[in-house]
C-alpha cells in the first residue's frame, strides 16, 4: 500500500469517527461553529448541513415564565399573564379578564369576569322582625306578626279592625318580595300587610287618611296590632312618602 493511499484512508476514518461522536445536528453545529449556532432543516425536517444563529427576539411588553412548561411568554403592553389554576395553563389577558383553558380545543380564551349581584336577603319571621329592607330606593321596616288596620269604606268601618285579622282575604299569588316591589313602585303606598298563608298583599290604606270614619291607621309608626296564629308581616315605608 502506498503512503498516499494510507494517509487518505486514515483521514476518512478520522472524519467518520469525528462525525459519529457528534450524534445530533445540534452537537455538530455547537462543536464546529459555536454554542450560539443551531442546525437548519429543510421542508421535510431533515438537517441540510447548514448551521445558523437563531433570530433575536425582544419582548416589548412583559415577559413571564409559563407555570407548567417554564417557556418564556411575552405579553404585550397592557396585558398580564393569567393562569387557569385547574389545569395550570396560562395566557395573556387584560387585567380585568380571566383565562380559561379548553382541553378539547387545546387552547384558551380570555373572558370578562362579572360579579354576580348580591343575593336578596331572605325574610323569615320572627328572625326578620324590625329589620330594614330597601326596594327601588324605598326603605321598609319589617314587623313580624303585626298588622296595620286596613282602610275600608265608611260603611264597613266597624269591620276594619277584624276584617283581615280573621284572614278572610281571598288567596293570592303574591310573595313577600312582590309585595315589597308593588308598594315601592306605587308612590301612594306607605306600607302593606302581607298575609303569609293567603299569599296576599294588601295596601288598602294607600293615600287614605285614617279616621273614625274610614277605620284605617296610617303606616307612620309601629303597627299597633299584634296577632298570633295567623302569620302576617307588616311593612312600613320610612320615611313616609308624600
Amino acid at each position: 500500500m502506498s503512503s498516499r493511499l494510507f494517509l487518505y484512508l486514515l483521514s476518512i476514518t478520522s472524519l467518520l469517527e469525528f462525525a459519529s461522536a457528534q450524534s445530533t445536528p445540534e452537537d455538530f453545529c455547537r462543536t464546529n461553529f459555536g454554542p450560539q449556532y443551531v442546525p437548519q432543516y429543510d421542508a421535510t425536517g431533515a438537517f441540510n448541513g447548514n448551521c445558523v444563529t437563531p433570530p433575536i427576539t425582544v419582548c416589548l411588553g412583559t415577559e413571564y415564565n409559563h407555570p407548567k412548561t417554564g417557556a418564556k411568554i411575552c405579553c404585550p403592553p397592557g396585558q398580564v399573564l393569567k393562569v387557569d389554576a385547574s389545569v395550570n395553563e396560562a395566557g395573556c389577558c387584560d387585567p380585568a379578564q380571566v383565562f380559561q383553558w379548553s382541553a378539547g380545543a387545546s387552547s384558551g380564551i380570555c373572558t370578562t369576569q362579572t360579579t354576580p349581584p348580591a343575593p336578596v336577603p331572605t325574610i323569615s319571621c320572627p328572625g326578620s322582625h324590625l329589620q330594614w329592607i330597601n326596594r327601588n330606593g324605598v326603605n321598609f321596616r319589617v314587623f313580624c306578626d303585626h298588622f296595620v288596620k286596613e282602610w275600608v269604606p265608611p260603611w264597613q268601618a266597624a269591620q276594619s279592625l277584624f276584617m283581615l285579622a280573621t284572614n278572610t282575604v281571598p288567596a293570592g299569588s303574591d310573595t313577600f318580595d312582590s309585595c315589597l316591589n308593588k308598594c315601592a313602585a306605587d308612590v301612594k303606598c306607605n306600607g302593606a300587610n302581607f298575609w303569609v298563608n293567603k299569599r296576599n298583599c294588601s295596601m288598602q290604606n294607600k293615600g287614605k287618611q285614617g279616621s273614625i270614619f274610614s277605620g284605617g291607621d296610617l303606616y307612620l309608626a309601629n303597627p299597633p296590632y299584634a296577632i298570633t296564629g295567623r302569620p302576617v308581616i307588616a311593612i312600613v315605608a320610612i320615611p313616609r312618602r308624600v
